[in-house]
């Protein structure tokens, strides 16, 4: 197959059709996670303004059992002592989870630069995995050319009376077998590269994804631990006053009103935050909708796209038309002449056989004829085309109807196979129902 052969590009096109197939099936997937993880952030909000809730309930609880505290003045003091004590080492305890928050972090950020450092390394090694096997399939595809030249000269010596032996034909046989082998081998190793390129990036990507959520989550315990240790030294102030106050029994239930009322605004603050946290999920909602509307128009302009690549796919048979079409149109073959039935060239005859049996024909309907290997498929091919039950069909085409085989030919020399054959699943009936001129 030459550099300038239409099918080569057709084969490209096709491959772009596969992929814009395989982008939409994706689409629709990733938009069915975005979905599931929507509905999953939706119930964890749901729990936490539950949580919040409770909390704020316990709040008003404990600002009840304030009140109740003015019978317990003499308690009091005892208790701020051991609340003095009890802060005193929470803060101290806070202070080493702000040193090990601080470490996890630091630890999990060198871990994500790693990572990250390990994907561009993948990404590269699957571009050039990618690359090479390219070349591969194009190394394939010589050798299968090369091949098919070599067993036609072989053919032919065989069918020269004039010749003695055929050896060297039979050596260019044998050589372009194994270089095809070779290739096929070649195309196997750049293939299984190309996989584990794959592997290694996923492995990549899920590795970056498991440490960006650990610095999240490290980052979220940093912020937290501070938090703790801010509040330890709020606790400690807290009791050392309480401890100097709690000789005054009014002085003490008054800190203790001010403190519930502290916690009091801190759930209702945990309320508030987690009615945002519903709103933004509720926001998060509609946006995937106006995701759902935007991957739908996007699946149309990916449906346009694979029609208008099925329209270049036949515009290409006609770019570059095979000489063949020359001789067999000299020989009667797709003009008049063929639609009598009438032939006096079994030569041309016999070379349109052997184009449509060695085309996409043989590799797209084999199953439909059990039992046939090529060589048979393509004598019921050239028989097929000498039958008298023929018909002359738009764009220079002709169809020939074989009943004892059940198969039909389609004879097109604009085509590079030089036509098609097959068995319909309905019968004579799909060669009847053919549009004639």
């Amino acid at each position: 197959m030459s550099s300038r052969d239409p099918r080569i590009i057709a084969v490209a096109l096709e491959d772009l059709r596969e992929e814009a197939g395989l982008w939409s099936a994706a689409a629709g997937q990733t938009l069915a996670a975005a979905y599931h993880t929507q509905r999953h952030a939706r119930e964890r909000v749901d729990r936490g303004f539950h949580r919040a809730s409770v909390v704020l309930d316990e709040a008003q609880q404990d600002h009840e059992r304030v009140t109740k505290a003015l019978s317990s003045t003499e308690a009091q003091v005892d208790q701020t002592e051991a609340a003095k004590t009890d802060a005193h080492a929470t803060l101290e305890r806070a202070q080493e989870v702000v040193q090990e928050a601080t470490s996890v972090l630091e630890f999990w950020e060198g871990e994500l630069q790693k990572a990250l450092a390990w994907l561009a390394r993948a990404e590269a090694r699957l571009e050039r995995a990618i690359a090479e096997y390219q070349r591969a399939q194009s190394a394939v595809e010589q050798a299968r050319w090369a091949l098919e030249r070599a067993e036609s000269r072989y053919n032919s010596c065989l069918r020269d009376k004039n010749r003695s032996n055929c050896n060297s034909e039979a050596r260019d046989v044998n050589s372009a077998a194994e270089a095809l082998q070779n290739a096929l081998y070649q195309l196997q190793l750049a293939e299984a590269e190309v996989i584990a390129a794959q592997a290694e990036v996923a492995a990549a990507r899920a590795r970056v994804q498991c440490c960006t959520q650990a610095v999240h989550y490290a980052t979220e315990a940093a912020i937290v631990a501070r938090e703790a240790e801010s509040s330890g030294e709020q606790a400690v102030n807290s009791a050392e006053r309480s401890s100097e106050l709690a000789r005054a029994a009014q002085a003490n239930v008054w800190l203790a009103e001010t403190r519930v009322a502290v916690e009091l605004e801190t759930a209702e603050q945990m309320l508030a935050a987690a009615n945002e946290a519903v709103t933004q999920t509720e926001e998060a909602g509609v946006q995937i909708l106006d995701a759902d509307k935007a991957e739908e128009a996007a699946q149309r302009y990916a449906m346009g796209a694979r029609h208008e690549i099925g329209y270049r796919l036949r515009s290409l048979h006609e770019i570059d038309t095979p000489d063949l079409e020359t001789s067999a149109v000299s020989s009667g073959i797709g003009g008049t002449g063929m639609a009598t039935g009438t032939f006096n060239a079994p030569g041309p005859i016999r070379e349109i056989a052997r184009r449509i049996a060695s085309g996409h024909s043989w590799v797209k309907h084999q199953k439909k004829f059990p039992g046939w290997d090529l060589n048979r498929f393509r004598q019921k091919v050239e028989e097929t085309m000498q039958t008298s039950d023929v018909k002359q069909l738009p764009r220079s085409r002709t169809a020939y109807w074989n009943k004892e085989e059940n198969m039909i030919v389609l004879l097109d020399l604009k085509n590079p196979d030089g036509g098609t054959a097959f068995r319909p699943r309905n019968g004579k009936a799909y060669f009847d129902y053919l549009r004639t001129r």
